[in-house]
């Protein structure tokens, strides 16, 4: 049987959180016309405690492993991003709106003296905010290297020969290459891949083209 869960589960991701999650709204207690429910629970690496309405085995049969299987598969997730974060054991209190298969909230996690906030907007949230981050940084090189290119092309020796002119042009011609580069570095550094689209990578390119043209051709 071929395991199709991600070899490392973290342990704020909301997709690690929601098998489990999925099995409690029909569970949990709604007062009447609330639009979301809150709910509770502990899974630790040896033991959990859900509250869950556990289905009783049919009359003449033994409960076996497969009548809670759903719910093995979803705590073994949590406590596998458990595992990974060196967590032994951890509370939680969800507040789940919507239906069990279309549920959103927020989860607030307790384990030791931390407390951590997810939701399943949140990492949209976090490429939002380090989008600004990067975006700010990179949109300034990136006008610094397009004057540095300007000056590049439009610089024109006055004579023959003038070397002052030359020495200009190459200099403007590797100053934007190598602002365009570090531009170019940060943008496709892995950390800032997934909130940059490839639109990012467009000005440095078009930028360092345009001076290793002008840097090839100085007159």
């Amino acid at each position: 049987m071929v395991d199709h869960r991600p070899a490392v589960a973290s342990i704020l991701d909301f997709a690690t959180w929601e098998p489990v999650l999925r099995l409690l709204p029909a569970d949990a207690p709604r007062r009447h016309g609330a639009r979301s429910v809150r709910v509770t629970g502990r899974i630790g690496r040896s033991s959990w405690s859900l509250a869950l309405n556990r289905r009783m085995p049919p009359s003449g049969r033994a409960a076996q492993v497969e009548d809670a299987q759903e719910e093995f598969d979803a705590v073994g997730l949590v406590r596998s991003a458990l595992a990974d974060a060196g967590v032994d054991d951890v509370s939680f209190t969800a507040e789940i709106r919507g239906r069990p298969r279309t549920s959103k909230g927020r989860i607030a996690l307790m384990h030791g003296n931390r407390n951590e906030t997810q939701s399943p907007d949140a990492a949209g949230d976090d490429k939002g905010c380090l989008r600004w981050v990067i975006g700010v940084p990179l949109v300034l090189l990136h006008l610094l290297a397009g004057l540095l290119c300007f000056y590049a092309i439009y610089t024109r020796p006055g004579h023959p020969g003038d070397e002052d002119a030359l020495f200009a042009i190459k200099a403007f011609a590797v100053l934007t290459i190598a602002t365009g580069a570090v531009a170019l570095l940060i943008t496709l550094a892995p950390a800032h891949r997934a909130a940059l689209n490839r639109w990012w990578l467009v000005p440095p390119v078009a930028l360092m083209l345009a001076a290793g043209v002008r840097l090839a051709l100085p007159v």
